[in-house]
């Protein structure tokens, strides 16, 4: 294991820990255990199947680190599920389910998800607009007949 993650060991496990106490309840419900024994085993699996294996890629001067530690906490997460019979498609909706909980935690002016739904609301609600400025109507002489054509209203 790089000195640097061995150093950092405490800190990997709290944010490891924050993250997971985000789907508390959805990780009892899914292992079927308490969670402080199923984030025990994650913590577990975190640190003796995949930190040993982690690049030295530059500490905390380095965004890719905490992406990096981060990501493979679900990894972790998804492979104790794994465990207990837990399907893929589960473990990854408690995947997202954590990453939207993080973010909703964040301020609205920096939090990915809110900005990006912002963005798609206002993208649709000018699509809307324009969608309504143009009506189907029967073409003259059409009555009865399926085919229409487009008239701006």
């Amino acid at each position: 294991m790089h000195s640097y993650y061995a150093e950092n060991k405490e800190k990997l496990k709290k944010g490891l820990s924050r993250f997971m106490q985000l789907v508390k309840l959805e990780l009892e419900k899914a292992g079927g255990k308490p969670y402080p024994a199923l984030l025990a085993e994650i913590w577990n699996y975190y640190e003796k199947n995949l930190l040993e294996r982690f690049p030295y890629i530059g500490g905390d001067k380095v965004s890719g680190t905490k992406n990096l530690t981060g990501a493979y906490c679900f990894v972790a997460m998804g492979e104790v599920l794994k465990r207990y019979g837990v399907s893929m498609e589960e473990i990854g909706r408690i995947m997202v389910l954590c990453y939207e909980r993080y973010y909703l935690k964040m301020p609205t002016a920096t939090c990915p998800i809110l900005i990006l739904s912002a963005r798609r609301r206002s993208a649709r609600a000018a699509s809307c607009a324009i969608s309504d400025s143009y009506a189907i109507k029967p073409t003259p002489g059409t009555a009865g007949t399926e085919q229409k054509a487009f008239e701006r209203g």
